[in-house]
């Protein structure tokens, strides 16, 4: 079976990085794919306002949860991104549709 690793960088709090490594197999790829679908559907002012109307990551993960009907991981990777980010994924359908392709092209390489 083929694996590739995709490396994930953080910047604490105390400005230290700490990198991660995901593991992408075929189930990665099609999660990573079902997200950007997810994500799409969604409108971006809306997010903002339930994410600036909860008190805290925990609260704004479960109102996601609820108002938009999402999965913990899908909720997860939105609080995670940035909000350019989050705009590419809400607004941008060209954006999203290059970020399929990669990564079917990616899969294919599994094959």
């Amino acid at each position: 079976m083929k694996l590739f690793a995709a490396p994930k960088t953080t910047t604490l709090e105390d400005g230290s990085i700490r990198v991660e490594s995901q593991a992408i197999t075929v189930e990665y790829i099609d999660s990573q794919i079902e997200m950007i679908e997810t994500v799409g559907k969604l409108n971006i002012n809306e997010v903002i306002k339930v994410i600036r109307g909860s008190k805290d990551l925990g609260e704004a993960k479960i109102n996601l949860m609820s108002q938009f009907d999402l999965v913990d991981d899908i909720v997860d990777i939105v609080l995670e991104m940035e909000l350019n980010q989050i705009d590419n994924y809400l607004n941008n359908e060209e954006f999203r549709n290059m970020e399929i392709a990669r990564l079917r092209a990616l899969r294919g390489k599994f094959q």
